[in-house]
């Protein structure tokens, strides 16, 4: 398939959605749950509704700068540092502590202003200005790096790191690097990752 040309910014990859971001802040999506669109529950997961392989316009409300996308829930980074999400935020993994699904960017409150977000499966993070690491959702397999339950909707800071300056996470590991350089990991190990 191929899209409407347009210069792209930066592109966000989860589970059944993809996102992209113009240069001009606003977002195309394609996909289920996440994509912006209202998806009806009771469609089949095995097929593809010829509705999901068009893009639609996400209205941010804010212009971005930085996108990235979970399984359903995605993270956006405004032009002045503030963290916004949108989509089904079920048990709380939206880092707002309540189960909605939003259509449409909406801040997260709780969090201060960042400089990178990364989002996993069921797990997300940001860098504050600072360079600290902060992490929510789903602790399996020690995925947000601090000892918390299984199920964590509150975001806090990851401890004993040095100031960081990029992370990238997936559905079980995470990997940070710090402004010197150094690559620090952690979560699942099972494919050796």
């Amino acid at each position: 398939m191929r899209a409407a040309s347009h210069q792209v910014l930066q592109m966000g990859c989860g589970r059944d959605h993809f996102l992209v971001l113009l240069p001009s802040g606003k977002m195309m999506a394609w996909g289920g749950i996440g994509s912006g669109r209202s998806i009806d529950s009771s469609a089949d997961i095995c097929t593809t509704p010829a509705a999901l392989n068009s893009p639609i316009e996400i209205n941010a409300g804010h212009k971005l700068r930085l996108i990235s996308a979970g399984f359903g829930t995605n993270l956006g980074l405004t032009e002045n540092n503030k963290v916004v999400s949108w989509g089904n935020s079920s048990i709380g993994i939206g880092g707002n502590n309540q189960s909605v699904a939003l259509l449409t960017p909406a801040p997260l409150t709780n969090l201060p202003d960042a400089l990178a977000i990364a989002s996993g499966e069921h797990n997300f993070a940001i860098i504050d200005l600072k360079g600290r690491l902060y992490t929510w959702g789903m602790n399996v397999d020690g995925v947000l790096g601090r000892h918390t339950s299984q199920l964590n909707a509150t975001p806090d800071i990851v401890d004993d790191l040095p100031s960081i300056q990029s992370i990238s996470m997936s559905q079980g590991s995470v990997f940070a690097l710090s402004k010197e350089g150094s690559i620090y990991s952690w979560g699942s190990n099972s494919a050796g990752q």
